[in-house]
């Protein structure tokens, strides 16, 4: 998980985490699944989720550099994906934020 944060803007997978956790990515999907409920992939959005989250909070930075400073590839797909997990676009929940 640490490594999982420390490498959240990169375009990181499974193989690469259980490489580093010295696990087969097979054992590694069944570690994170037993121990945190839900995928890898699902693991993974969550953490950039939450990061962005705390960019949109405590920043003026714009969405598609907080997009990709937390590992989404474009601002189309954070917009979706951070809808999907919130229930509010990222602008939405910047202004949610403020005042």
């Amino acid at each position: 998980v640490q490594y999982m944060e420390e490498h959240l803007g990169e375009d990181i997978s499974r193989d690469d985490v259980a490489k580093v956790a010295c696990l087969s990515p097979a054992h590694f999907s069944r570690v994170v699944k037993q121990t945190f409920g839900q995928s890898f992939t699902d693991l993974l959005t969550q953490m950039r989720v939450d990061r962005a989250r705390e960019m949109l909070a405590l920043s003026e930075s714009s969405l598609i550099r907080i997009a990709l400073e937390c590992g989404f590839s474009d601002q189309s797909y954070f917009t979706k994906v951070f809808k999907k997990l919130t229930g509010q676009t990222p602008g939405e929940y910047r202004r949610s934020r403020v005042g």
